[in-house]
């Protein structure tokens, strides 16, 4: 019994160590501080706000990420691995100048510097200063809402997979080029600037993500334009099949929100791909 409780308590401190050392690894991680691109964006107002509710429906920032209202939302939840709980977004953009509210979406850094854990942002990167100004005008303009969400806990699981560098800080991600200036210019354009929606889950380079379940786009050679709008606007596959769950809601929750132009032009984009 004596060999068996030393076992048991050499077993629980080298718990405690691991645990400690990936605490104070993560720590240390969160406090690397990003210069951001020179702080000139100042947002236009007068915007039709209508569209840009639309706009940031199929930004994924009004719906299941900041919550229908933008009071925000719990994502997920996982007993000892993460709670991801995306904060009132009409409060944060009330609380924010323009170019910090710019620097947390196109940069993934916070106000302190430091990087957000979760947020798009190495798809938001390219969004033009217009759209930008829409959603930010929207968040403003909305009736103050917080539901008080306070963003990503890490708990023991994701703190150890930081500490490995198996959970990226998205400041780090961002690749920063040249955006866009005119995303109606041509349908080639329209295509490409709409495809950081799907790069969000099948990555840049659209060849997919196994981790996440999201398919090598090249899968849309199966798919005529009738079925593509199905796909997008309702989350189901060619030929009636049931696809991921999260291409379900995002596709009710975000991508049935596309005119028809830009889904001809994403749909005509993405099969070049």
């Amino acid at each position: 019994m004596k060999w068996v409780l030393r076992i048991f308590g050499g077993l629980l401190g080298l718990l405690v160590l691991i645990l400690a050392t990936a605490y104070v690894t993560s720590w240390f991680k969160l406090q690397k501080q990003f210069e951001p691109e020179a702080d000139t964006f100042v947002a236009s107002t007068g915007h039709d706000l209508d569209e840009a509710l639309r706009v940031s429906r199929i930004m994924g920032c009004a719906g299941d990420c900041h919550g229908k209202d933008l009071g925000g939302n719990v994502l997920v939840d996982i007993p000892m691995v993460v709670r991801i709980a995306p904060p009132s977004l009409s409060k944060a953009a009330r609380e924010m100048t323009d170019a910090e509210f710019e620097r947390a979406v196109r940069q993934g850094i916070k106000t302190d510097g430091g990087s957000i854990l979760i947020m798009p942002s190495q798809v938001y990167h390219p969004m033009t200063d217009d759209h930008l100004s829409m959603i930010l005008e929207l968040a403003r303009s909305t009736p103050l809402v917080d539901h008080g969400y306070d963003g990503v806990g890490l708990k023991p699981v994701a703190s150890i997979m930081l500490a490995l560098g198996k959970v990226p800080l998205i400041a780090d991600e961002v690749e920063r080029k040249a955006r866009i200036t005119d995303p109606y210019a041509d349908p080639e354009t329209t295509g490409e600037y709409f495809a950081a929606s799907c790069r969000a889950c099948h990555g840049s380079d659209l060849r997919g993500k196994e981790s996440e379940g999201a398919p090598d786009m090249r899968v849309l050679a199966a798919y005529d334009r009738d079925d593509f709008e199905v796909l997008m606007r309702e989350g189901i596959g060619v030929g009636g099949r049931e696809l991921d769950p999260m291409m379900k809601s995002n596709s009710l929750e975000h991508f049935q929100y596309f005119t028809d132009y830009e889904l001809d032009a994403l749909y005509e984009y993405l099969r070049k791909q």
